[in-house]
């Protein structure tokens, strides 16, 4: 990531580590996005995008316990982190059968515009 961070689920958090410390430095709580009983299970890197405002949005993608994918950018400006609002991405609205997946080719993936959403301050 652009930005160095590392980041972790825990129930409907994305957690910001410390990787001196093995701490998280704070937490994001995305329980109104993910909606009830559901919890984020995985968390992964995907791309980094230059952003004339944060410099560089680093975006994840977000698995939940439903299989539903979340796509979310963090960013860090004047020693705070941010986030983007996490959008649901429809890349696999329906459970993927075992034959016939597609993938995004690595050259659509990173040069592909991800508008940034509203951020929110780390709480």
């Amino acid at each position: 990531m652009a930005n160095d961070l590392l980041l972790a689920t825990y129930g409907n958090y994305v957690t910001v580590v410390n990787t001196e410390s093995g701490n998280y430095d704070g937490a994001w709580d995305l329980s109104a996005y993910l909606g009830d009983g559901v919890t984020a299970v995985g968390i992964c890197y995907a791309t980094s995008q230059e952003n004339t405002q944060y410099g560089y949005i680093d975006y994840c993608i977000i698995l939940d316990s439903s299989g539903q994918l979340w796509l979310m950018g963090v960013a860090e400006s004047d020693g705070s982190f941010l986030r983007t609002t996490p959008r649901s991405w429809p890349i696999l609205a329906s459970p993927p059968t075992a034959i016939g997946i597609s993938h995004p080719s690595p050259q659509t993936a990173t040069t592909s515009t991800v508008p940034c959403g509203p951020v929110t301050r780390l709480s």
